[in-house]
C-alpha cells in the first residue's frame, strides 16, 4: 500500500506542475495581448518558443514567437520573453509587410469567437483556364526554340490564332482554346 500511495503523491505533482505551467502561459498570453493592444495593435497570433531567440542560459522567462499587426497595420513577427516579474521584453521583431489593402475592412477588435484569419480575404488565385492558355503558349514558344525555329522575336505572329492569339501549333486544324476553325 506504500507504494502505491507515493505513486499518487508523484503523480499529483507531476499533474499540479502541469496546470500551474498552463496557467502561467495563459498569463503570459494576456500579457503580451495587452502589451500590443494598449500600442494600438493586433494579436494574430503567440506561440510558445522554447528554444526561441534569447534562451540560452535564460531559467525564469518563458519566449513566445508572435504575429502580429501594428497600429499602422504592418505585420510583425517578433519573439519576445516574459514573466510574472518582468513584463515583455522584445528580443527581434521585424517588419514582414507593410499595410495590406484589405486591413481597414476588419473589424476593430479581435472579438471572443470571431478570430482575425477569418476576416482577412482569400486571395484569389489565377483562373483554371487562364493558366491553361498561358502553360499552352509557353509550352509552344519552348517547343520552338528547341527545335530551332524561333528567332530573336520569339513566337511569329503567324503562330497565333487570329481571334485570340492563343498560341497554335503550325498543324493545328483548330485553335486550343476559341475553338475556330484554322484551315
Amino acid at each position: 500500500m506504500e507504494g502505491i500511495g507515493v505513486a499518487v503523491l508523484v503523480i499529483l505533482a507531476v499533474v499540479v506542475g502541469i496546470g500551474i505551467w498552463l496557467f502561467s502561459m495563459s498569463l503570459d498570453k494576456g500579457r503580451i495581448t495587452e502589451y500590443i493592444e494598449q500600442r494600438g495593435g493586433r494579436i494574430v497570433s503567440i506561440s510558445w518558443a522554447p528554444f526561441g531567440k534569447g534562451w540560452f542560459g535564460e531559467k525564469e522567462e518563458r519566449i513566445y514567437e508572435v504575429v502580429y499587426y501594428d497600429q499602422a497595420g504592418s505585420q510583425h513577427f517578433a519573439t519576445c520573453k516574459t514573466s510574472l516579474w518582468t513584463g515583455v521584453y522584445w528580443t527581434e521583431d521585424r517588419v514582414t509587410h507593410g499595410k495590406s489593402n484589405w486591413y481597414d475592412a476588419l473589424s476593430p477588435k479581435n472579438e471572443p469567437g470571431k478570430p482575425l484569419i477569418g476576416q482577412i480575404p482569400k486571395e484569389a488565385g489565377e483562373d483554371p483556364a487562364e493558366e491553361l492558355r498561358r502553360l499552352r503558349e509557353e509550352n509552344a514558344r519552348l517547343r520552338q526554340q528547341v527545335s530551332g525555329q524561333a528567332g530573336s522575336e520569339g513566337v511569329r505572329a503567324a503562330d497565333k490564332c487570329p481571334a485570340c492569339g492563343a498560341v497554335i501549333s503550325p498543324d493545328a486544324a483548330r485553335c486550343p482554346d476559341c475553338q475556330i476553325t484554322l484551315r
